[in-house]
């Protein structure tokens, strides 16, 4: 296992501190898990788009800041690095880009074990591809998608990524499609290709 995503995370953000307490608490249970599995990242999305409006989007970026702050000192102590996954707006407010979520850790003083997730698919859809070299350094968890072989040989012949790539039929908040054996098999020819192309 290489990586824990957490996916939405309503309370995170909530106005209600009950919310944001209990929000706390399965991100530090989440990190302190990660770490007895010696899994080396935590994957949440801040606000899922469809969450219910409580505060203008500064606060909610601010809020945001703070959230992170509380926990992050938990995720030093447990080795553990917690990703933030920006997402197109259909899927996700407050962090939509890779820009948006870099000013948050500049923010953060870029906390040594608090990072970025993307989601490759996410990036193209809102002309961002070409952002992913210029954040890469910060990246440590990469989402691509299965069936979409050739975006994936261009991201591991092109790019010196380190972190975590994580293989999804589609990144999708709200769905899950289950992976063919095929699709699986496919994947891993791409990968060996890809790898052959960087070494």
């Amino acid at each position: 296992i290489s990586g824990l995503f957490m996916g939405n995370l309503q309370g995170m953000l909530s106005a209600n501190l009950a919310l944001r307490d209990h929000s706390i608490d399965v991100v530090r249970q989440a990190l302190t898990d990660a770490h007895d599995l010696r899994i080396p990242i935590v994957t949440v999305i801040p606000q899922p788009a469809h969450a219910r409006v409580e505060m203008t989007t500064a606060q909610e970026r601010e809020l945001l800041i703070w959230f992170v702050r509380v926990v992050n000192d938990l995720a030093g102590a447990m080795s553990t690095t917690l990703c933030l996954l920006p997402l197109e707006p259909k899927q996700a407010r407050v962090l939509n880009t890779l820009q948006d979520t870099y000013a948050a850790l500049e923010e953060m003083r870029f906390h040594p074990f608090v990072a970025m997730s993307a989601d490759l698919a996410s990036l193209q859809t809102q002309n961002e591809g070409d952002d992913l070299i210029r954040y890469m350094p910060m990246i440590r968890n990469l989402y691509v998608a299965y069936d979409d072989s050739s975006k994936m040989i261009k991201t591991f012949a092109n790019l010196q990524f380190d972190g975590v790539v994580t293989l999804s039929r589609s990144f999708d908040t709200t769905t899950s499609t289950p992976i063919s054996r095929e699709l699986l098999m496919q994947a891993q020819k791409n990968l060996t290709f890809s790898r052959q192309l960087t070494d």
